[in-house]
């Protein structure tokens, strides 16, 4: 028998095969499946719609997303976490493509030397947004 942490709730469980207790294994699968009764036969499908009548968090939708949990959305359309438009978004980021070709532009000139490099790190970032626009932007 071995004990484990959730990664999700931190509860201590029985550890099987799953880094996930067996609630959190259920509410995910419960969401999984109100998320695919919505979106069948759908074309596209808003994120706040989609939270709204499934009455799941926007947060854990993307969640889910970046996952690759859920697979039956064609098209996802939610506001870009930059510019805070209206856009299609993939499972890699929550950006409009105007702001990935943005970002991309500034890394690559920070990468020529055109701009210079910061030697001395932040200490702290002040809100999750400009955490997720600093993640990303090292991920391009």
């Amino acid at each position: 028998m071995v004990l484990s942490n959730c990664k999700f709730c931190n509860k201590v469980f029985n550890k099987t095969s799953s880094d996930e207790c067996p609630a959190c294994i259920k509410k995910r699968n419960d969401a999984l499946s109100k998320i695919d009764d919505y979106s069948f036969g759908k074309n596209e499908v808003n994120i706040g719609e989609l939270a709204k009548h499934t009455k799941i968090d926007q947060e854990y939708i993307k969640q889910l997303l970046c996952e690759g949990k859920i697979k039956s959305i064609r098209k996802l359309i939610a506001v870009c976490e930059m510019c805070e438009q209206f856009t299609y978004v993939s499972t890699v980021n929550f950006l409009c493509s105007n702001c990935v070709t943005e970002l991309k532009s500034v890394k690559s000139n920070k990468d020529d030397g055109l701009m210079p490099k910061s030697t001395e790190k932040p200490k702290f970032v002040s809100t999750k947004k400009q955490l997720r626009m600093r993640t990303k932007m090292d991920d391009l």
